[in-house]
């Protein structure tokens, strides 16, 4: 499990949703 800062997971978190969104 990779250890992530907030600041980053909140990034991974919103680059996901927009590659969702599309």
């Amino acid at each position: 499990k990779l250890s992530v800062p907030k600041k980053e997971q909140k990034k991974v978190e919103t680059t996901k949703h927009i590659a969702i969104e599309g």
